[in-house]
């Protein structure tokens, strides 16, 4: 703690590189010695500053804008770290230079801006959509774009939501991907009225994880429970069991 004091504007760029180090990634280090190690000009503290877990927003934007030597590092940490403002996404977003890697971290963040969303929504690579479908803060306009997305595993990420709106569930029941149809049957937010319907299907995975969701209807976990798929028939017996409902089966051979 002494040495921390010490810190200040006079000393602190005489003080050893793995001390600088730490104090650059220290939720304890005070703003203003965060950006006095900033304008030191050194990659490798300003790769360690992108990291902080209190990184101050306008020194967000400063590193954003940053170009000295291990800029792309510098980027590729202010993509993953939660405390990265949106402003500064969206400065990062806008580089040229950032790699595939960098573009997915900026995707899934949950301080991504709602317009770096709807732009991200174009990107060529599906990891990209797919992480952005991933956004725990992901604006519903930017659900129902994604909703008619190319790739089965982004629409699986959409139906997978616990904020997905209804009518999305109701369009995705009748996905083509019986991946996408296995979301919408495990998806506690799924009404009643569309697990019976998914119920009729014949597809083994979508009885299966009807058994997985507490809102599937006792009639249905009957009937699952004569699945000749083994697993299905298991849980649908315990998800009954669960509810207060013994159910007498014969041992399987």
């Amino acid at each position: 703690m002494k040495k921390y004091i010490r810190a200040t504007v006079k000393d602190i760029s005489e003080e050893d590189e793995q001390y600088k180090f730490y104090l650059a990634q220290s939720k304890e280090t005070s703003p203003r010695v965060l950006e006095q190690l900033f304008e030191l000009n050194e990659g490798s503290v300003n790769i360690n500053l992108a990291w902080n877990p209190k990184l101050p927003s306008d020194l967000a934007v400063k590193l954003a804008r940053w170009d000295g030597p291990g800029f792309l590092e510098v980027l590729s940490k202010l993509s993953r770290n939660p405390a990265t403002s949106g402003e500064a996404l969206a400065i990062i977003a806008e580089d040229p230079n950032i790699t595939s890697t960098i573009r997915y971290h900026l995707a899934e963040h949950k301080n991504l801006p709602v317009s770096v969303q709807h732009a991200l929504v174009e990107s060529y690579d599906p990891d990209i959509r797919f992480g952005l479908a991933e956004n725990p803060s992901l604006d519903v306009s930017v659900m129902y774009e994604l909703a008619d997305d190319g790739n089965e595993d982004v629409r699986n990420a959409i139906a997978d939501r616990d904020d997905v709106p209804e009518d999305l569930l109701i369009k995705f029941a009748d996905d083509d991907a019986e991946f996408v149809r296995v979301a919408v049957a495990c998806n506690p937010k799924t009404p009643v009225e569309l697990l019976r319907k998914l119920a009729n299907s014949s597809e083994v995975l979508v009885g299966y994880y009807l058994t997985r969701n507490d809102n599937t209807p006792v009639d249905i976990l009957q009937k699952l429970c004569n699945s000749e798929h083994r697993p299905t028939r298991t849980h649908a017996i315990a998800a009954l069991e669960h509810r207060g409902i013994r159910v007498d089966t014969e041992t399987d051979e």
